[in-house]
């Protein structure tokens, strides 16, 4: 079978090896130069699934839930409602619905994590990576609403440890002492990881099981029922004088795949099919550490979340990235001076001095999520179009095991987790 994969960031490339691996063709179609080019450059870098399904599956302020079931679509969905007031996101909390959702998605994250784990080592990839997740919490205010959460993950069997100040520092040693700190969250399964490393380490895996990549396209539309016709056209880049290849106008394909955060909620539409989601963008700076300067000590050991200002520090090999916030999609683009200042100051509040500042990276990308903050994986209702998008800020998290399960599904074979929660027929 010919399958297109629209968007060749984490979850496209991903998607693509095992979808080749598995014995496909394929043909990976991005708007961009290269892979990793747009969500996938720069996010925070952790692997945190077990924080993701105890906390995170509502993914989306409340604010936010009356535009997306009242039917928006993509940018144009998010505005800020009173339409939603408190207690709707508390009732859905409390649905058996979402009590599934996050047994669902802890699994799905369980999976993922070991595909992680056993590609890097069976095709021997480098991996920039560091064990441990310490969820900072400044006040009593802060874990008095986890401890419901943490309840919930000594059910699940997910080792999880609840420190004092001293324990934290214990854990990780840098941590200011010049700034409260009330208690913290140690998940040893969590970790930190470069994936924009991965991703380009697992396309060149991928071109070798022969998957072919068709950079500076963009899917302009699909009719037709298997074989499917694909519109494209091309996207130049005024930065680049040539491109690699002839630009084409069409493609034909047995199965079509969407994993693109941007554009994806639209051209469903298009082919009649409601999907109400919401593309933000979220902001990161990458700065070298002080190591030369003999400051190791002092420098962030592994991945470091603070959880009233929701930012999260990761350590990647010699550098430090620092990680948060929610924008409409409006702001995507250059990051904003004061969501930056923020972050400037978490890591500041943290580990004062242990990073250059001056000679860091600063990034804006985007991000697709819907309302209860799980995945959409699977058909989309369409003959031949399949869905592998939304996954919010947990796109690194989530990526090989989701490719995983939409390989299953599309093959038809027994999927390795419970695909239902994922489905798009949830948000019907």
């Amino acid at each position: 079978m010919h399958v297109a994969v629209i968007g060749a960031g984490l979850a496209g490339v991903c998607s693509a090896f095992e979808l080749a691996s598995a014995g496909h063709q394929v043909t990976v179609i991005d708007r961009h130069a290269g892979v990793a080019a747009a969500g996938s450059f720069a996010n925070g870098g952790l692997l945190a699934g077990s924080y993701t399904a105890a906390w995170q599956a509502p993914g989306l302020p409340t604010r936010w839930l009356a535009p997306m079931s009242a039917g928006g679509w993509g940018m144009q969905a998010w505005r800020p409602s009173v339409w939603a007031p408190w207690w709707r996101q508390r009732q859905h909390r409390r649905s058996p619905s979402w009590a599934a959702g996050r047994t669902a998605l802890l699994a799905l994250s369980r999976l993922s994590r070991a595909r992680l784990d056993e590609l890097t080592h069976r095709l021997g990839l480098e991996r920039e990576h560091a064990d441990g997740l310490l969820v900072l919490l400044r006040g009593e205010r802060e874990l008095a609403p986890l401890r419901a959460g943490l309840d919930w993950l000594a059910e699940q069997g997910v080792p999880c440890h609840c420190l004092d100040a001293q324990g934290a520092r214990a854990v990780e040693p840098g941590l200011s002492t010049e700034h409260p700190l009330h208690a913290a969250l140690h998940f040893p399964g969590d970790a930190a990881a470069n994936s924009r490393q991965f991703v380009h380490q697992l396309k060149n895996e991928a071109q070798s099981l022969g998957v072919r990549w068709l950079f500076q396209h963009e899917l302009t539309g699909v009719s037709g029922h298997g074989p499917l016709q694909l519109s494209l056209a091309e996207v130049r880049d005024p930065a680049q004088s040539t491109r690699s290849a002839e630009p084409l106008d069409s493609l034909t394909a047995d199965a079509l795949v969407l994993c693109a955060a941007q554009g994806a909620p639209t051209l469903l539409q298009t082919l009649g099919v409601r999907m109400p989601a919401v593309v933000h963008s979220a902001c990161s700076f990458t700065a070298p550490l002080r190591l030369a300067d003999g400051l190791m000590d002092l420098t962030p050991r592994a991945a470091i979340l603070d959880q009233r200002q929701q930012v999260s520090i990761a350590r990647q090999g010699d550098r430090v990235r620092v990680a948060g916030g929610w924008r409409s999609a409006e702001a995507m683009g250059r990051p904003r001076k004061a969501d930056m200042q923020r972050l400037y100051r978490v890591l500041d509040d943290w580990f004062p001095g242990a990073a250059h500042t001056s000679r860091s990276l600063e990034w804006c990308g985007p991000r697709l999520s819907v309302a209860d903050g799980l995945p959409v994986i699977g058909p989309s209702g369409v003959p031949g179009v399949w869905i592998n998008t939304a996954h919010g800020a947990s796109g690194w998290t989530l990526a090989c095991g989701a490719a995983l399960l939409l390989t299953a599904l599309i093959g038809q074979q027994a999927t390795p987790v419970d695909a239902a929660p994922f489905a798009i027929e949830r948000l019907r």
